[in-house]
């Protein structure tokens, strides 16, 4: 009964903070299978989501050891920070929708770098390369970049000129992986997991 609650409190908070999100799977692991406020282990896999203009077609989150809280005044879950182990599929529509995204910092870098502050047509992922498709003046460009992380920044090198952006990231964030498939780009990563309840 309490691991339903649970559950429901979360799923409420997930479709309040998010502007879109397709919830697949939520399982809670608890001690013994009685809840004293801990939850040993979340899993938790979503699609089509989008989060503070972060737009990711599929997401997979293995938290552990949450701790949650009733509020009494308003009957609902407060989870403090956690830590996560995280997996986001990041489309080839979803990276031009983040770097299209004019409110964001480094995404404006990214622009200003890549295209000269042009809006990105199409991104594209072929033979490992990022292609960024832009018009200028009523033509057409193309330019190939790779990607790699290092020491918990991403670096954009573009190809034809060997220039590079360096894009660092928060501290809590720690990147395990970054892998250009065709279709999409994986990025697994630890991060701490605020959620704002």
């Amino acid at each position: 009964m309490i691991i339903n609650l649970i559950k429901l409190g979360i799923k409420i908070l997930l479709k309040t903070n998010c502007e879109r999100i397709i919830i697949k799977r939520l399982e809670l692991l608890i001690k013994n299978n009685i809840f004293l406020g801990e939850v040993e282990h979340i899993i938790l896999e979503g699609e089509k989501i989008i989060y503070n203009g972060l737009h990711v077609d599929y997401a997979k989150l293995n938290g552990f050891n949450l701790k949650i809280d009733f509020k009494r005044e308003s009957k609902f879950l407060k989870i403090k920070d956690f830590c996560a182990e995280i997996i986001l599929y990041l489309s080839q529509e979803n990276l031009r929708n983040i770097i299209n995204n004019k409110d964001s910092r480094y995404s404006n870098k990214i622009r200003e770098f890549a295209v000269q502050n042009n809006n990105i047509d199409k991104i594209s992922l072929q033979n490992k390369l990022i292609i960024f498709h832009f018009s200028k003046d009523n033509n057409k460009y193309k330019k190939f970049f790779n990607i790699i992380y290092k020491n918990n920044h991403i670096k954009l090198i573009e190809i034809n000129t060997n220039k590079s952006l360096l894009i660092p990231f928060d501290k809590n964030i720690i990147f395990n992986s970054l892998e250009l498939c065709e279709s999409f780009i994986e990025v697994e990563i630890i991060s701490k997991v605020r959620i704002d309840n």
